[in-house]
């Protein structure tokens, strides 16, 4: 198990807060104590500092007491935050896990963790940069915006390929060897962008229904489609049942005979 002081670089992560977080009792019972609002302050902290473990909280005996550890690590006093943890216990709330001395586990942390790798927020961000220069700045380049019409996202295949061999003698000349991106395969950018096992097959054969009718979908189209999937319906990387949501939404696109993938399509 990791501890406390050892950070994954490669990851961004976050706690979903749920609307009816202060409606529960628990934390209702919890404000209305001395300092309520402080030890209401300091659970959310706990939540934050378990994000990282999947809602777990570990004691390294830095100090003396679990407790007094995790004041020091949320920068709290100890009174206060003695009192949180053992309201938590007491309403089952913060439990021992199982086999484990130094290891305590959020219950509400469970279903309320998320976390993304920071090359997937940054492709994001990249992406979000463009749709803006699309939607404000219409007229500053000629990068094809997608359409709602079938036909018009066939053309913009066929216009990618077209493009591709007329451009070609410019991409050979240092100056497009420059501006042209490293060439990736198919399964390197599924690997990128984190893609489970049934989206994976899904897409394996939206690719190959492209290419038996002559549409060949390009690197930047297969992430266009990856990314409206993963934002679209749900993050896939937090379960088989997303997995497979995303999968039959390529299906349903293959059985429609389309070339692209509209999610929420029906």
């Amino acid at each position: 198990m990791a501890h406390g002081n050892e950070i994954n670089s490669k990851r961004f992560y976050w706690l979903k807060m749920d609307r009816h977080f202060f409606n529960d009792a628990r934390i209702k019972k919890l404000r209305k104590s001395p300092k309520g609002d402080t030890c209401v302050i300091i659970y959310l902290k706990l939540l934050l500092l378990s994000v990282e473990y999947g809602g777990v909280l570990v004691y390294e005996q830095i100090e003396d007491t679990f407790e007094k550890e995790m004041a020091l690590k949320l920068e709290e006093k100890d009174m206060p935050t003695e009192t949180t943890i053992q309201y938590l216990k007491q309403q089952g709330l913060l439990v021992p896990v199982e086999g484990k001395d130094d290891e305590f586990f959020l219950l509400q942390a469970q279903n309320s963790i998320g976390s993304e790798t920071k090359s997937n927020v940054y492709k994001r961000q990249k992406r979000g940069e463009k749709e803006w220069l699309e939607k404000f700045q219409p007229n500053s380049n000629q990068i094809p915006i997608e359409s709602e019409s079938e036909s018009e996202i066939e053309k913009e295949l066929d216009i990618n390929e077209e493009s591709k061999k007329g451009n070609k003698n410019e991409d050979e000349s240092p100056e497009g060897a420059r501006a042209e991106e490293p060439l990736k395969s198919y399964d390197d950018i599924m690997a990128d962008w984190e893609v489970g096992p049934a989206l994976r097959a899904a897409l394996g054969q939206f690719i190959q229904h492209c290419a038996l009718n002559g549409k060949k979908l390009t690197n930047a189209k297969l992430e266009d489609i990856i990314f409206r999937l993963q934002n679209g319906i749900c993050y896939a990387e937090y379960g088989d049942s997303c997995d497979r949501e995303q999968a039959n939404e390529v299906y349903r696109a293959i059985n429609g005979g389309y070339f692209d993938i509209k999610v929420g399509r029906k």
